[in-house]
């Protein structure tokens, strides 16, 4: 009785498995279009539920976030935080700093005006409020490639590929925002919420509504490359529309913002605001603005698929790895280096910035099932990288998976580029808990065609495993 029990289990369990599996080969043969790769692996009895074409190198796009995530906490802890400092050179006599004031960045991404003003007015009220030097700024952590190799020209107006420097002030980007004139023919209100590094040309009209929907371009001026152009329409009475903009050169960038701060604070200056990357040997510290802990910054990049945030722990491996100037390639070379310490080499594969928005970067299923592997048995870091991965039907870049089999099921980071979907984390049932990695590279589609496919992938594995 008991053998007949095992072998009626034995069949159910087969039979079971290899429907799900047509099922899932299915989904995605669907596209037949596009080159999919699917790997669902069972972590709790450890061994392979389906594998479709696991070798093949994919577009990573932002699926890479996760190998960012997990080798920055291997090397820094999650406890980790920027310093940005304030130091002086020079004495402070009755409120007043004979001498220069130095600001030193560190590449921290969460560092925002309102942070820098707070710290400011702090160092008015106790040191000075007058400078007989200069506002020095001091931007040697990284170096000054501000954009990754094989990202796409067309795209870096975007705030989602502002340049990557140390000194990053309000993520290297300004929100820009229209609203239609009171009557049509009219030219649309625009304004910038911060200072931006170049200047703009807005010629956007307010129409009747139309059927046609008014749309915006916004693009760098072929012949003055620091001049924007924003042309348009806005329809009327429409509601106040939100443009992001990237700024294209940081130091400017930040001058800018630094002078509207010390005007703020109400810190005069006699001399100049400008760059320097020699620190004097006397320089003395007396402020410093915090970074959140990595950990935190983590989950926001994870949550939400930031790509600054990603590329400035890229480069802050690289530098503290090698105690050397952050670049791409001391980044590159850093996580390569921290994964072979941990048995995951990836000397075939490509990573070359660490946000996915480069074209370059390649990537296979089995290398990042390996990874999920070994994050899941990371008994330190596990909690931190699962809990900041988006969640079906909940936060961050999965508010869209929200079916009823899936919702608040699926861990997941989402990567997304024109003619590449991706998606790789957890999910759990009730007999395992299991990883799975489903890569979809080919044309341009709808983001619907594809979202439809993963979710009844998804679905079919958790209804039936």
């Amino acid at each position: 009785m008991k053998k007949k029990i095992k072998l009626l289990f034995f069949l159910v369990y087969s039979a079971q498995s290899f429907c799900s599996n047509l099922y899932l080969t299915n989904d995605l043969q669907s596209l037949y279009r596009a080159n999919t790769s699917i790997y669902i692996y069972d972590l709790n009895n450890e061994k392979d539920i389906i594998k479709k074409d696991t070798n093949l190198e994919f577009s990573p796009a932002s699926i890479q976030k996760l190998a960012t995530a997990y080798s920055s906490l291997q090397l820094l802890g999650d406890d980790f935080k920027y310093i940005t400092s304030v130091g002086i050179d020079g004495d402070v006599h009755d409120h007043k700093l004979v001498g220069d004031m130095w600001l030193k960045f560190s590449g921290d991404p969460t560092l925002n005006i309102d942070k820098i003003q707070n710290e400011l007015v702090k160092i008015k009220n106790n040191l000075f409020d007058e400078i007989s030097g200069n506002v020095v700024l001091y931007n040697d952590d990284f170096d000054e490639i501000n954009y990754g190799h094989g990202w796409m020209w067309d795209e870096l107006d975007d705030c989602y590929a502002a340049p990557i420097s140390a000194n990053i002030i309000n993520g290297n980007c300004v929100n820009a925002y229209i609203s239609p004139a009171l009557s049509e023919a009219k030219p649309a209100y625009f304004r910038l919420e911060n200072e931006l590094d170049q200047d703009i040309k807005v010629n956007i009209q307010t129409v009747k509504s139309q059927k046609k929907k008014c749309k915006f371009t916004f693009k760098r001026e072929r012949h003055y490359q620091n001049v924007y152009l924003l042309n348009g329409c806005v329809s009327l009475n429409k509601p106040e529309q939100k443009l992001a903009i990237a700024a294209h050169d940081p130091n400017t960038f930040t001058i800018k913002n630094i002078e509207t701060i010390m005007k703020t604070v109400g810190i005069s200056y006699n001399g100049n605001i400008l760059f320097n990357k020699k620190v004097p040997t006397k320089l003395r510290i007396v402020g410093n603005v915090y970074s959140p802990p990595l950990k935190d910054i983590i989950n926001f990049m994870l949550k939400e698929s930031n790509n600054l945030f990603a590329e400035s722990i890229y480069k802050k491996v690289g530098q503290i790895y090698y105690k050397q100037q952050g670049s791409w390639e001391s980044g590159h070379s850093a996580v390569n280096s921290i994964f072979k310490k941990i048995n995951l080499p990836f000397e075939d594969d490509q990573l070359i910035d660490g946000s996915g928005l480069s074209r370059y970067n390649y990537i296979s299923a089995e290398q990042i099932m390996k990874l999920l592997r070994i994050i899941h048995k990371d008994k330190k870091y596990k909690d931190t990288i699962k809990t900041s991965l988006p969640i079906s039907g909940v936060d961050g870049t999965l508010t869209w998976m929200d079916s009823i089999p899936l919702k608040g099921k699926v861990y997941g980071k989402t990567g997304g580029m024109t003619g590449v979907y991706n998606l790789a984390g957890f999910f759990s049932t009730i007999t395992s808990d299991f990883a799975y990695v489903i890569l979809i590279n080919g044309p341009p589609e709808k983001n619907n065609i594809y979202h439809k496919v993963i979710e009844k992938t998804l679905s079919t594995a958790i209804l039936s495993l």
